[in-house]
């Protein structure tokens, strides 16, 4: 089990060296490392790894707002879950079941914390 944790910093490693070595990740690329940390219960990096692929021009796709509506699920973050799902809007994607259940389960998980 500590091993799959590690597995973030791994990634995040090989991407860095890729970007250093002047590879720019492609929006797999960057799905793998936003889930890896997220994995890893690392969301602060996963929430700026998304940042980063906006900034790089690359649109996200449904794995990468899967991944961070997950990320805002883990952190029971609603308000960032509800960001997210403004994303996937804009971004013109289909905003499947598993998304809006996902969105829906972070609310309800917030507002039962906050009883």
């Amino acid at each position: 089990a500590c091993e799959k944790c590690e597995v973030w910093a791994a990634v995040l490693s090989l991407a860095l060296a890729a970007r250093q070595g002047g590879v720019q990740l492609d929006i797999d690329g960057f799905n793998t490392v936003v889930s890896a940390c997220e994995k890893g219960h690392k969301w602060n990096l996963a929430g700026n790894v998304l940042e980063r692929t906006w900034q790089t021009g690359l649109r996200p796709d449904v794995i990468t707002l899967g991944s961070a509506l997950g990320d805002a699920n883990d952190r029971l973050s609603w308000v960032r879950s509800m960001e997210f799902m403004r994303s996937m809007r804009r971004c013109n994607l289909n905003v499947d079941g598993a998304a809006i259940g996902t969105a829906i389960l972070t609310a309800e998980r917030v507002a039962h914390w906050e009883r």
